[in-house]
């Protein structure tokens, strides 16, 4: 489809969805972007469709990562191996973002952008009739589950945007998708996060080892084992916990530092819910990151060179395992299965700087700091050429 020059900036869609963090964080950063290139653009949570799709969405799934994760997990699978419940699930999101369609119209995008799969259903529906706006896709995670991929070949995206070659090459082993509509652009992020952190050696030096604990947005996870294990390091750090929104998460570590700082040589500081600067600083100034792996925390790590040290209990199965292998295989991060595990693979790093110096490096190997950019100056080319057939 050719498209004559536009003679004003590009209208840009952002449409998301705010179950956990990253999907939201990824919109806000492609429209920090959009702005900065002169386009206009707007972000629509697809969840606030109603109060009945937002709880069988958003709300259900925070409680199975917080309370029943394996479960979560059990639930990705089905979805992956089962074309009964794929098709179930496709035609429940299909019929509960009836009000998408209207947003659209009213809009009147040039360009739509996902960063959730799960307005991609409804968006083959609309563009099966006459349409003036185009479509990319960008894939939050390593593995691109089988609703990204389904969801875009039926949307006929112009552009799919992934993390890296692997899941360029999943897509492709997967789909009949040509290998020209897939961009490995990275996930994007903040242009706050494209700035390294300073080198590790000369940093220890002059200050406090500090260990940024997380386990994303929605707090779910075993914080507790983790602050009472690393309180038994050798080396003095400072431990810096960010509980998200899970304020009973934050009340219970917020005693247990209280407890632990009359007898410890260690630093505490606990927090709830930060915003995006204050965590930038965050993995810009920590030694290291021990976390769960999202798409976002993990992209964000690598672009500001964030050594990561994975806490296996944290992890939701299904993407997150995915995302983890892919930090391990690169030489980026380290994985650790129990509390203890934990602490011997943290007091490592604190000793072996040559070692927490070499994942730092290999981060920022990785890291696609500037993906947004990419991302959108490839969307606005085609307001000039041809997607690629």
């Amino acid at each position: 489809m050719h498209q004559k020059p536009l003679k004003r900036a590009p209208r840009i869609l952002i449409i998301t969805g705010s179950a956990g963090g990253g999907h939201v964080s990824a919109a806000r950063a492609l429209q920090e972007e959009s702005s900065a290139l002169g386009s206009e653009c707007k972000i629509i949570d697809a969840l606030n469709a109603s109060k009945f799709f937002r709880l069988s969405t958003q709300t259900l799934y925070e409680a199975f990562v917080r309370l029943s994760p394996r479960m979560w997990g059990v639930f990705y699978d089905l979805l992956e191996r089962n074309p009964f419940a794929l098709g179930m699930h496709t035609s429940f999101t299909t019929r509960n973002l009836g009000q998408l369609e209207n947003d659209i119209i009213e809009y009147k995008p040039d360009w739509v952008i996902c960063t959730h799969d799960v307005a991609l259903p409804k968006i083959a529906t609309i563009r099966r009739y006459p349409h003036n706006f185009q479509l990319a896709v960008t894939v939050t995670d390593v593995h691109p589950h089988i609703l990204w991929i389904e969801g875009s070949a039926l949307a006929g995206a112009e552009w799919i945007f992934v993390s890296c070659q692997e899941s360029k090459e999943n897509i492709l082993q997967r789909s009949n998708i040509s290998a020209e509509r897939i961009i490995v652009s990275g996930i994007p992020i903040g242009s706050i996060f494209n700035k390294p952190q300073p080198m590790m050696p000369a940093r220890a030096v002059v200050s406090t080892p500090t260990i940024l604990i997380t386990s994303g947005m929605i707090g779910g996870g075993r914080y507790l084992d983790v602050v009472k294990s690393l309180a038994q390091l050798q080396t003095k750090v400072r431990l810096v916990v960010v509980c998200g929104r899970n304020q009973t998460i934050f009340r219970k570590v917020s005693k247990l530092a209280k407890s632990l700082r009359r007898d410890s040589k260690h630093e505490f500081d606990i927090r709830g819910q930060v915003e995006r600067e204050d965590m930038a600083y965050l993995l810009r100034t920590c030694t290291m990151l021990v976390a769960k792996p999202g798409g976002l925390t993990m992209s964000e790590a690598m672009g500001v060179g964030c050594p990561f040290v994975i806490y296996e209990p944290f992890l939701i199965p299904g993407q997150e395992q995915k995302n983890a292998a892919f930090l391990v295989d690169h030489g980026i991060g380290l994985s650790a299965a129990t509390p203890s595990a934990l602490r011997s693979t943290v007091q490592h790093l604190l000793d072996d700087t040559d070692h927490l110096e070499k994942l730092r490096m290999n981060a920022l190997a990785n890291g696609k700091p500037y993906a947004a950019r990419e991302i959108l100056q490839k969307v606005l080319e085609l307001d000039r050429v041809s997607a690629p057939v």
